[in-house]
């Protein structure tokens, strides 16, 4: 492991917290027992109704690098993020959901990256999904990459709207605290939605931002986080419902960030492949104000069908490539191609 620049920057991990009485002592343990030590824990309870501040209170008790701040009323999952940022001193900020967990060299690997190249905009990791973080048969998700290294940052936001295999939370990642505050974005004025109530959107867009003001990006190709899978989690939202949520977000980033004709465009191929999943409830209409009806949107959509007919065709010829070939020679060339 590289060693991090004994300049010793602050880091605040973040963590909001709602009813989390079982969960957040785990992820409190998790952040104090990062090999990098020079931390401010920055926890904001969100109008708990069970022992959340309890249990907070008797961690603060042993260690003063904990902060705890409370709200008089809940004011939802994504105020309550912003409520994290504004307490923030640290040059990064790492955001640690209260029913998560960060290995003890998280915070170190990550700071590497930055000691390399400071301007990066975030450094992420992989990440394990469960509801057991002892269970060591978990997958990791979100290899992109591939490799630990330095990328630029269009790479990931091209990737984020192919719907690669990158992460929506920023939950395992870390960022440069300024860069993550002007990433910090509250409204989709492009749609009706619950933007606020869930946090899925928000999420990503942390991420989208990100890529958007700062050149490069780091990458972890380690599983250094642990997401945990369990019924008050956000994924309790029905699969396809999230889909929604993240795809406005998507089109949103699009439209304000890029070009509003290749938004549209990518708004109706979305809208059409939704069409028939009768288990979608969330609605996913573009505003009248914002719909745009051109050329270039036409334009757009064509070069979209183009580019999906091109991926189709190559994965065809792989396969079809893969049966005359032996079984580990298929198997390779499947897992490098497709």
């Amino acid at each position: 492991m590289m060693v991090f620049d004994p300049q010793n920057p602050l880091v605040s991990i973040l963590i909001p917290t709602y009813n989390r009485e079982a969960l957040i002592g785990e992820a409190i343990e998790s952040a104090l027992n990062q090999t990098y030590q020079n931390i401010e824990l920055i926890i904001v309870d969100n109008a708990s109704t069970d022992k959340t501040i309890q249990v907070i209170e008797s961690y603060q008790k042993k260690d003063q690098r904990i902060k705890l701040f409370q709200n008089e009323k809940n004011l939802g999952p994504v105020l309550n993020w912003e409520r994290c940022l504004e307490n923030a001193l640290g040059e990064y900020s790492k955001i640690l959901w209260s029913d998560d967990l960060i290995a003890p060299e998280f915070l170190e690997s990550c700071l590497s990256l930055f000691n390399i190249e400071k301007n990066l905009a975030f450094v992420f990791t992989k990440v394990r999904i469960g509801s057991n973080p002892l269970d060591k048969n978990i997958a990791e998700c979100y290899d992109y990459f591939g490799k630990t290294g330095i990328f630029n940052a269009s790479k990931f936001v091209d990737g984020i709207i192919a719907n690669k295999a990158l992460p929506v939370s920023p939950g395992c990642a870390i960022f440069r605290t300024e860069i993550l505050k002007k990433s910090f974005i509250k409204t989709n004025e492009l749609f009706d939605n619950k933007y606020l109530q869930n946090g899925a959107g928000p999420d990503l867009l942390m991420f989208l931002m990100a890529s958007r003001i700062g050149d490069k990006i780091g990458y972890v190709n380690e599983a250094l986080s642990f997401f945990r899978s369990h019924p008050s989690s956000i994924s309790i939202l029905e699969e396809s419902n999230l889909f929604v949520f993240y795809c406005k977000a998507v089109i949103w980033f699009i439209y304000t960030q890029i070009n509003k004709d290749l938004a549209n465009a990518h708004y109706l191929r979305i809208k059409k492949s939704l069409r028939d999943n009768k288990k979608i409830t969330e609605s996913f209409e573009l505003k009248p104000e914002f719909v745009r009806n051109n050329l270039m949107v036409i334009f757009y959509g064509y070069d979209l069908k183009i580019a999906f007919f091109k991926r189709k065709i190559f994965r065809l010829g792989v396969k079809a490539l893969c049966c005359l070939m032996s079984k580990d020679k298929r198997r390779k060339i499947r897992k490098k191609l497709l």
